[in-house]
Formats: C-alpha cells, structure tokens, sequence
C-alpha cells in the first residue's frame, strides 16, 4: 500500500494571508507592502517583482472596470434626458 507523506512543516512557517485588493488604493498599499519587505531582506526581489507584475495588471482591470462604470452612468444619463426609461 503507497501512502504519501506531506512535507515537514516548521511550527514558525507562515501561512501566506490572503490579500484583498478591490481597488487602486489596496493595490498601491501592497505594492507598497512589497518594496518595504524587499527593502528589509524579508521578501525575495524576484518573488516581489512576479507579484508586483501580477498587482499591474490588476490595477489595468480595475480600471477599465471604472471606466465601465463611468460609461453605464453617462449612458443612463443621456437616456434620461432623451426621455427614454
């Protein structure tokens, strides 16, 4: 019978936390976040510039997510002074 063995943890790893980043302001502080890390010695450049990279084009999503938005309003707008429902 195989049986499969998990890796040895350590009791001080961390569990990496989850990070909420729902708009331009959370995606400045957590990159952020990651230049005083790099800065410390408690974060890997490279593992900082994969997320940084990942954190700019959330921030390109975010953004045409507004854009979006703005443009719904604008529509429903015109649509209301055209008398239209």
């Amino acid at each position: 019978m195989k049986t499969t063995r998990e890796p040895p943890t350590s009791p001080s790893a961390k569990k990496p936390r989850a990070v909420r980043l729902k708009s331009l302001e959370d995606v400045r502080r957590f990159v952020a976040g990651l230049c005083n890390e790099v800065k410390s010695g408690t974060l890997d450049p490279q593992v900082a510039a994969k997320q940084g990279y990942l954190a700019g084009i959330l921030v390109s999503i975010l953004k045409e997510q507004d854009l979006q938005a703005i443009a719904a309003r604008l529509d429903a707008v015109e649509q209301k002074q055209r008398g239209g429902t």
